[in-house]
């Protein structure tokens, strides 16, 4: 799902749910900076679980963030989200990345 702005209809980013599996999806999300810290990716992010949960049956929402991105996990923790546990994969440049888990039951 785009986000656009409400105004204007600039694209700020996008947010889906990904790697459906019965009742279960993951949480994926990306902002433009320009709009960090302003609300918008809660907002999106709270939309989605609400839907996720009542119209497509979906019971529990996991999402990743790499450690070096504290504010997305604030963004999980807003929504709801608890910490599961921390995990290690190579990131987007093939670096071996902390990453720490997220989940959510609805």
């Amino acid at each position: 799902m785009k986000q656009l702005l409400k105004t204007s209809g600039q694209l700020i980013g996008n947010i889906s749910l990904v790697a459906i599996n019965g009742d279960q999806a993951e949480l994926g999300y990306w902002l433009g900076e320009p709009f960090w810290n302003q609300g918008y990716g809660s907002e999106a992010a709270t939309a989605l679980v609400e839907m996720a949960g009542t119209a497509m049956g979906i019971r529990t929402i996991i999402a990743e963030h790499l450690q070096s991105n504290p504010a997305s996990g604030r963004l999980m923790q807003k929504i709801g989200m608890s910490y599961s546990h921390t995990l290690e994969r190579p990131d987007r440049d093939g670096q071996l990345a902390k990453v720490d888990v997220y989940q959510l039951r609805l």
